[in-house]
């Protein structure tokens, strides 16, 4: 079981995340923010919070084919298809 301060430094982390994707989405700097989204994709997955970490993959997925970026559209398939065995098993 997580102490709460580990639970009050996850939570901070995921306040900065979501402060740095806010961030890029103003800077429209569409190449991180696809990368820091497939990074944010991966953490919530890692707290088994399934939901919003499909919802970042796809995101992620989305933005990297729109502006042709293979490497992150591959993190973002991979991230996408360990959702889907992380959650049927």
């Amino acid at each position: 079981m997580p102490t709460d301060e580990a639970l009050d430094f996850q939570t901070l982390a995921l306040v900065r995340l979501a402060a740095a994707i806010a961030g890029l989405r103003c800077a429209d700097d569409k190449s991180r923010l696809a990368a820091v989204l497939n990074v944010a994709a991966s953490v919530e997955q890692a707290n088994r919070a399934f939901d919003a970490a499909g919802g970042y993959a796809a995101e992620a997925l989305a933005i990297a084919q729109a502006i042709g970026d293979a490497n992150e559209s591959v993190v973002a398939h991979a991230t996408i298809a360990r959702l889907a065995v992380a959650q049927a098993g």
